[in-house]
This record gives C-alpha cells, sequence and structure tokens, in this order.
C-alpha cells in the first residue's frame, strides 16, 4: 500500500505504477469552493475549480495511524504523537454553544380550614440555546501539486513541511424551549381513629403550554451561486486548515472565524463577491406548540393502626399538539415552515401528499398508579408498586413508513419486595424485583439510517445518476405506480419526495431485575451502605414498520431498472457502481446496497434483541466515618468502590455470541472538616465545612468498548468504538452557615 512520488506525471502512485486510490487510502475531496486558513488563521484564501461549474478537486488520502477508523463517526486520535488526550479540540474555536435562561414563578398557599390547604401557582420559563458544530474532523494530507492557478500548493504532502490538513461543514443549531404553567392545588388529611384509620387527599387542575422550536440550518453561499437547492453540497461552505502536528498544539483545528454567525464576504473568479449565510438543513425543523389540561387526583390511607399503607393516583391529560410541516420555498429553494398562504399542492409535495398546512393532534392520555406497604412485623414489611401510562416521544424525531413525529407509546412498571429494618433502624434495607416495559417506543440514532434510509436514498441517487447520464429525466413513460402517495414521474422524484430522513425508529421493550440494599449503622459515627442489582434488557419487533416500506421500495428499484434497460438498452443499474449527485463512484454496487439493508438489520436486530448496551450486575459500597471528640473532632472522611461488569457492545451473528466490553471498577473519596468560623475563629452560630471530593482516586484508564466488531480475516473481536473513563477529578468546596 506504499505511496511513491512519480515526478514525471507528478502524482502519488503505488509500487506498481499504478494511479493510488482506495486500497491506499486516496480519494477525491470535491468542493465547489473552499475557504483555506494558513496554520496559524493569518492568511485566508478562496480556491475554486477551473471553471465556474468545476469543483475544487484534491486528491487526499487519510489513511494515517492518527485517524481511528475512516468512518465519519470516529475522530482522529492524536495520542500515539505526543499530543495528550483532551489538550486539543480539533473542531477549534469556531465552535461553540451558548444559553439564556428565564424563569418565573409566583405560588399562593392558603390554609382554609384545619387539614386543608389551597395552592395557586404560575410558572413561566424560556430556555434558548444557540451554538455551531464542526463534526468530528479527521487528519487529511494534501496530495495534489499543483492549484487550478498552475501555481505550486505550498502545502502539498511532498514539499517536505509535513503539512495535515482537517476542513468541515459547519452546522448551526438554536433551540427554543417556552414553557407556560397554571396550577391550582387542593389537599386534605382527617385522622378517623383508629377503626378508619388515617387518610390524605389532593386534587390538582393544571394547564401547561409549551412551544418547542428547532432551528437546524447548514453554512452556504448565499443566492445559490452555483446552482440547485440552497443546501446541496456544492453551494456549502467548506471550510480547511493546514498545519504541522509538532508545531503549536493550538493550530490542530478546523478552520473558522470567531464568530460565523456574521456573514462573510470573499471575492470569487467566477462569481464576484460570495457571502456566507445560514440555510435550513432539512426538513426535521420542528415548531410545536404542544397544550396540556391535566386533571389529577392522589391518595393515602394508613389502615389497621397504620399497619397497611396504601397509595393511589390517577391522571388524565387532553393534549393538543400542533405544528407545522416544512416545505421548500419555490422562490428561494431554502427549508422553511409552512404557511396558510401556501400552495397545498408544493406542501403535499414535500409532506407526502398532506394539503394543510399544519398537523394538528388530539391525545388523551390516562396513568394510574397504585401501591401498597404491608408491615408483618415490627422488622419486615411487604412492598409493591404498579403504574401505568403513556409518553410522548421526541417531537424532532421521525419514524417510517410516512416520515412523520411517532405517536405516543404506551409503559407499565411493577417492583415488589420485602424491606426490613433491626435495632432501631441501625441497620435497614431492602430486595425488590422490578419489572418495566414499554410498546411501540421510540428512539434516535442510526438503525433506521443504516437499515433503510441510506440505502433507498443512495440507490435513488444512482438510478437518478443512470438515467440522466443517458439523457432521460421524464420517467411517466415508465407507468410506474405512486410510491406512498408520491407520483414517480421524474428522476427528480426520487432525490426528493421520494428520499427519507427518518432519523428514529421503534421498538417494544422490556427490562427487569432486582435489587438489592443495606445500611448499616455500625456505631453513631459510623455509616456503611451498599447495594447491588442485575438487571436484563430486550428489546423485540425492532424496527417492523420500516418491513413494507422497503418492501415497497424493493418493489420501484425492480421497476425503474427494468424501464432503464427497456429505455436505453444498457445493462441493468444493479449491476453498476453507486454514484453519487457529482458522478463520483462508490466502492460497491446498487446490488450490494441492496444487500446491505438485509444484513444491517439482521445484525441491529441481534445487538438489540441481545440487552445492546447492558451491564447485568452492578455494585457498590460506601462508608463514612465521622469524629465528634478528640482532636479530630469535625472531621469525616469517607470512600467507596463501584463495579459494573462489562456491556454488551456487540453480537457475532455467525456464533452467535454476545461480544462484551471491559468491567468497569472505580475508587472514590471524600473528606470534610467542619469548624466555628473560618479555621476556628468565630463563634458558634458561624459555621464553616470544608470539603474535599476525588473521583475516580486510583485514576483507572480502562477503554470502554461501545461497539465491537469481528474481524472479517482473523475472526478476532476488536472495539471499534471505545472511550476512556473519566480520569482522577479533585474538587474542593467551602460551604458556610451564620
Amino acid at each position: 500500500g506504499q505511496l511513491v512520488w512519480d515526478p514525471n506525471q507528478e502524482r502519488y502512485e503505488t509500487l506498481t505504477d499504478s494511479n493510488a486510490g482506495g486500497d491506499q487510502g486516496v480519494g477525491n475531496v470535491n468542493r465547489r469552493n473552499v475557504i483555506v486558513y494558513s496554520p496559524d488563521f493569518s492568511t485566508v484564501d478562496l480556491i475554486e475549480g477551473t471553471a465556474a461549474n468545476s469543483n475544487y478537486s484534491t486528491r487526499a488520502s487519510n489513511s494515517s495511524f492518527h485517524n481511528v477508523s475512516n468512518g465519519n463517526d470516529n475522530p482522529s486520535n492524536l495520542e500515539h504523537f505526543g499530543v495528550p488526550l483532551g489538550s486539543v479540540s480539533g473542531t477549534g474555536f469556531s465552535e461553540f454553544g451558548e444559553e439564556d435562561v428565564t424563569k418565573f414563578t409566583a405560588t399562593l398557599t392558603q390554609n382554609l380550614m384545619e387539614g386543608m390547604y389551597l395552592e395557586l401557582s404560575v410558572n413561566d420559563s424560556m430556555r434558548q440555546t444557540d451554538g455551531i458544530l464542526a463534526g468530528n474532523p479527521q487528519l487529511n494530507v494534501d496530495l495534489t501539486r499543483l492549484l487550478p492557478d498552475g501555481s505550486v500548493n505550498p502545502y502539498w504532502y511532498g514539499n517536505g513541511e509535513g503539512y495535515y490538513f482537517m476542513e468541515s461543514h459547519y452546522i448551526r443549531l438554536g433551540r427554543i424551549h417556552d414553557n407556560d404553567t397554571l396550577r391550582a392545588a387542593l389537599s386534605y388529611e382527617k385522622d378517623f381513629g383508629e377503626r378508619w384509620g388515617f387518610h390524605r387527599f389532593a386534587l390538582m387542575v393544571e394547564d401547561h403550554k409549551a412551544y418547542e422550536l428547532r432551528d437546524r440550518d447548514r453554512e452556504v453561499w448565499a443566492d445559490r451561486p452555483n446552482g440547485g437547492n440552497a443546501d446541496v453540497a456544492n453551494n456549502r461552505v467548506y471550510r480547511r486548515h493546514y498545519f504541522q502536528l509538532d508545531g503549536p498544539k493550538e493550530q490542530i483545528a478546523v478552520g473558522g472565524s470567531p464568530d460565523m454567525r456574521i456573514s462573510e464576504t470573499f471575492d470569487s473568479i467566477y462569481h464576484g463577491d460570495l457571502n456566507t449565510a445560514w440555510v435550513g438543513a432539512n426538513n426535521r425543523d420542528a415548531g410545536d406548540e404542544v397544550s396540556t389540561k391535566t386533571n389529577m387526583i392522589v391518595m393515602q390511607n394508613y389502615l389497621f393502626n397504620r399497619r397497611l399503607v396504601t397509595t393511589f393516583g390517577y391522571r388524565d391529560d387532553d393534549l393538543t399538539i400542533e405544528g407545522p410541516l416544512t416545505i421548500r420555498d419555490p422562490d428561494t429553494t431554502e427549508w422553511r415552515f409552512a404557511t396558510p398562504d401556501d400552495d397545498p399542492a408544493l406542501i403535499g409535495q414535500y409532506n407526502s401528499g398532506r394539503q394543510d398546512w399544519n398537523l394538528v393532534s388530539n391525545e388523551s392520555a390516562e396513568f394510574l398508579t397504585t401501591g401498597a406497604v404491608f408491615h408483618l412485623t415490627k422488622n419486615f414489611a411487604l412492598t409493591a408498586n404498579s403504574s401505568d401510562g403513556i409518553q410522548l416521544p421526541e417531537r424532532n424525531r421521525n419514524v417510517l413508513p410516512d416520515d412523520v413525529v411517532p405517536s405516543p407509546f404506551d409503559g407499565q412498571g411493577t417492583d415488589y419486595g420485602v424491606s426490613f429494618s433491626f435495632n432501631e433502624n441501625a441497620i435497614s434495607g431492602s430486595l425488590k424485583y422490578f419489572e418495566s416495559s414499554t410498546l411501540r417506543e421510540s428512539t434516535g440514532g442510526s438503525l433506521a439510517q443504516d437499515v433503510f434510509v441510506n440505502p433507498n436514498n443512495d440507490i435513488l441517487q444512482s438510478f437518478a445518476w443512470y438515467f440522466e447520464d443517458q439523457g432521460i429525466t421524464d420517467l411517466t413513460p415508465a407507468g410506474i405506480g405512486a410510491v406512498q402517495g408520491n407520483p414517480v414521474n421524474s428522476t427528480e422524484a426520487l432525490v426528493t419526495t421520494l428520499e427519507s430522513g427518518a432519523d428514529a425508529y421503534l421498538f417494544d421493550n422490556l427490562s427487569e431485575g432486582y435489587e438489592f440494599e443495606l445500611l448499616a449503622n455500625v456505631t453513631d459515627n459510623w455509616i456503611v451502605r451498599f447495594n447491588y442489582s442485575y438487571t436484563t434488557n430486550t428489546r423485540t419487533n425492532v424496527l417492523l414498520e420500516g418491513v413494507p416500506w422497503w418492501a415497497e421500495r424493493r418493489a420501484l428499484f425492480n421497476d425503474l431498472d427494468s424501464y432503464y434497460i427497456a429505455a436505453t438498452g444498457d445493462t441493468s443499474v444493479f449491476d453498476k457502481m453507486l454514484v453519487d449527485a457529482d458522478g463520483v463512484e462508490g466502492s460497491n454496487s446498487v446490488a450490494s446496497r441492496v444487500a446491505d439493508s438485509d444484513s444491517q438489520l439482521a445484525l441491529n436486530r441481534a445487538e438489540q434483541e441481545n440487552g445492546f448496551g447492558v451491564r447485568p450486575n452492578k455494585a457498590n459500597i460506601w462508608t463514612r466515618y465521622s469524629f465528634n471528640e478528640g482532636r479530630l473532632k469535625g472531621l469525616t472522611i469517607g470512600g467507596g468502590y463501584r463495579y459494573q461488569q462489562g456491556n454488551v457492545a456487540g453480537v457475532d451473528l455467525i456464533n452467535n455470541t454476545k461480544l462484551i466490553g471491559n468491567p468497569s471498577f472505580l475508587a472514590d473519596f471524600m473528606a470534610s472538616y467542619r469548624t466555628k468560623g473560618f479555621f476556628g475563629k468565630g463563634n458558634d452560630n458561624h459555621r464553616v465545612t470544608y470539603q474535599v471530593n476525588v473521583s475516580n482516586l486510583l485514576d483507572e484508564d480502562t477503554l470502554i468498548s461501545t461497539k465491537i466488531f469481528t474481524d472479517t480475516v482473523t475472526n478476532e473481536p476488536f472495539g471499534k468504538r471505545v472511550y476512556r473513563t473519566d480520569p482522577r477529578k479533585v474538587s474542593f468546596t467551602i460551604r458556610t452557615s451564620f
């Protein structure tokens, strides 16, 4: 795989004089425009292709041992080079986050009569966040010797200066969480004597209104100078920074400006002034208003001389959820929220045939909880609890088949056990069994994309490219029926309305286990606490909603391929290589991309059904001792140990075995000292406490695997994604009271 420089052809080649390619980690980085920063960020240039419609193509390689892998989800690792972990941030000073929070609460409490209380309250809270994200940039080397104007590239790999580069396209993420709550509660307690017991009742009514805005934007060149939609790759702003690894560590970062929210202007050879701007990244923004009206009653009863205690709670929620749909503005082609003035046909084009400008749904949810404690003897009591209800999913997540927000999902939980207490609570504890389940729960992550969404989009993009390469854009003669209500009448439809952006999936979940807790007051000054738990977690019916959706897409692919062969006389598209929007071929065929879905579904379901991420056994012990007399009076010391069994981090499908990550062992320590006044100088009313807390006392640096794969050649498992446990952390606190 070694690269050699051919001075005659002025290119890097393999040892057999062939053009370097994917086997050597070499590929083309194609950008219409690139903003390039010098190592110290002092020089900023705009580099363009050789024509207005040409990309600036960089022959580059990221095949470096500094890179964990070539996947976008794995950042570079510079520790081998001597750069300490956490000492630099590859995303640089342009990445930031800020938060603005305001809260107001007013409460009136009135004792209406003996045992009866009324509470009225109002709350308003506003949380706004804004930030810019640069992703996980990787180290690259530039193998291109000449710039488009014919001059020598000062940062190409062969100049002997050892330059690397990192580049990124920035995303800006803003959110608003606005909540207004009005609440009235009435409570009453009454002791009806030994025969009828002691009872507490409470009623509550509440009106809660929430506005949730999610705005995710891309940095682009304003006014679509390179054609197409506002957010397409050719109109995106890419910022590249060249640097040397043995230079100042603060230079190991992506290029950017301190506040890119402000538009910047660059001089273009072909377009004149190019201005940066921010536009919607995709159609996943959300601006929902959720109104919830709640009625609730709770009750607690002490019966049989307080040997039996029961609890009961009932809550009814009526929810109205309203949010605008997302469309492309017909003039600017930017993603934006629809309005009542928009053409219904335009709205339906981007929202599966819908006509209304917004989505309105009304949901009713009921929650019921019951519990009981029965004191068998002075030392033992039986406990039991049960609850059920529904939960709203994340409103900015979409699921197949319609790419809409998932419905609320049902859940139920139970636990029962025995608690004990001896020697006036000197020794106490409990042993409990618990079980919780949810039906059709939704969650984010890449599973839906890996299994269905990304293969679908890649395949449709390839079909569109191959049709257009043959001069075919009108697919009406193919006579393909509508897919999910969307007509298949053009190649544009393949890469717009028929593409999916679902970013969540559905599953059923069951967690069960038991836990044991023991608290011992060994002496008045010495406390020991021990806890152990065992948990299993199983997901079933994973991504079932995508199966019929994918079957319909498979039929679409077959129809498209049959028409392509008949209309062009060419070979099957399935036998051709994947092609992106720029015509760049991938490394596998369209047919293999179809097959990827089956293999990914099997792998991900196996992981989910085997309790992926679960650490079954967990235990911790903690002890604390306080000195109440003598020279050490006021001193308290404590420490403990935490253990977690290795997690399920993967599945070997061939051998049907779980791949287990490393266990975790962490020690902690604390010490505090309490005096009168500062350092004993003061009166009894002025107390000062000095405290030191140390987590991970022994500074364990275990690598924790969150994803383990099996090597396809050696069949040996390896850590695909790992992180280190947090290093030793020491905090010092002073508290004073007077």
